[in-house]
């Protein structure tokens, strides 16, 4: 059920933004990725992206309701994030 809203709010953002990045053909490369960004940070799931991110740790039986929240939304953020970026790759 969280996933739906996050995925509803996130169309609803791109939609309302207006932000639609160029198709990736290979050779507008620079273009799309900078719409991309722009995309992604607009819809606050850019961070996902960062090559510092700590990777989530093993998931425990005793873990805190914040901790399990934090990787639910981290886990959901993933999804959003590959599937905006192969929405607009071309085939």
């Amino acid at each position: 059920m969280l996933m739906e809203t996050n995925m509803n709010s996130s169309v609803k953002v791109a939609k309302d933004v207006k932000i639609q990045p160029d198709r990736f053909d290979g050779t507008n490369y620079t273009r799309w990725m900078d719409k991309m960004i722009f995309l992604l940070t607009s819809l606050k799931i850019c961070y996902i992206l960062d090559p510092n991110l700590s990777a989530l740790p093993e998931l425990q039986e005793d873990e805190s309701a914040t901790i399990k929240t934090a990787r639910v939304k981290r886990e959901e953020d993933e999804v959003l994030c590959r599937g905006h970026i192969l929405n607009t790759l071309t085939s």
